[in-house]
């Protein structure tokens, strides 16, 4: 899957699951600059809780169910399942701020800004129209969307 892929896909599911697509693609983007490599580690921010990984950079310290072993669509449910769950201040957190990181606030007003500019279009590239993973139909029969 390409990233242009994995992003119409993100947008797709987000919709799916009544999360705004615009957040969710912001949120991915913020926290891997909208890579794919399920083994990208960020720096441990955890005082030795490990790091978090992934495309979404999730902690499995603190998030045990988190398909830690998966591929980029398994993580990526996990992750905008609990985007939606807690919004972006409860993603990123609201401990104490390590040096060089942004606090809860800074990170909420980067994600929200970008996704501000992505719903004017200035997100980057939008979905073809007649690409495949513009058929909702063919992402539910593969399960990468819910069934209708």
């Amino acid at each position: 899957m390409t990233e242009n892929e994995y992003r119409a896909w993100v947008r797709q599911y987000a919709a799916s699951i009544g999360l705004d697509p615009n957040l969710a693609e912001s949120t991915w983007k913020q926290e891997s600059g909208g890579g794919l490599d399920t083994s990208q580690k960020g720096p441990d921010l955890t005082r030795g809780r490990g790091n978090a990984i992934g495309p979404w950079q999730v902690v499995p310290y603190y998030h045990p169910n988190f398909p830690a072993d998966g591929n980029p669509v398994e993580q990526g449910k996990y992750a905008m399942n609990y985007l939606k769950e807690v919004g972006p201040a409860g993603y990123y957190g609201r401990g104490q701020v390590m040096p060089g990181q942004p606090s809860t606030e800074e990170y909420v007003q980067q994600v929200q800004s970008r996704a501000v500019g992505l719903g004017n279009g200035q997100g980057g590239n939008s979905m073809e129209s007649d690409s495949p993973l513009s058929n909702p139909s063919l992402l539910a029969s593969l399960g990468i969307l819910p069934q209708a």
